[in-house]
């Protein structure tokens, strides 16, 4: 059903807290409330231990940038999210989907130190919203 509140990839269902998705076959509809509350924040770089490939091109085709790129399985490319303390990004990937909780996945970079920034940043529970 369209206007439950919940994600759908590879079947797989999840709650999503003020999310409105779409059904399997269907694009992710664009998120029906601003403020989605405290979600898990994560952040990854380019290298292959963090991404399949290794080269920092995203799931949407787009290369991926830091302080702009980041990822979150339940919303449609292109969906501007205000991350509390780290600003505005822009989902242009997708993470695992093993990751069924609703997360943001946030670049850090593709330079020599971005694996150990995103390993510093660890698992943080941060306030997020989508701007108007």
């Amino acid at each position: 059903n369209p206007n439950d509140n919940t994600n759908q990839r590879s079947g797989l269902r999840q709650e999503v807290p003020g999310v409105q998705t779409a059904g399997r076959n269907e694009k992710r509809a664009v998120p029906t409330v601003h403020n989605l509350g405290t979600v898990t924040t994560t952040a990854y770089c380019a290298c292959r231990r963090c991404t399949p490939r290794g080269d920092g091109i995203t799931a949407s085709g787009a290369k991926a940038k830091t302080g702009v790129t980041c990822a979150a399985n339940w919303a449609p490319f292109g969906t501007r999210l205000e991350i509390e303390g780290l600003g505005t990004r822009i989902v242009q990937d997708r993470l695992s989907p093993r990751f069924k909780d609703g997360r943001v996945d946030v670049f850090m970079g593709r330079d020599k130190g971005a694996h150990e920034r995103a390993r510093q940043f660890g698992k943080r529970q941060l306030k997020v919203r989508i701007p108007k």
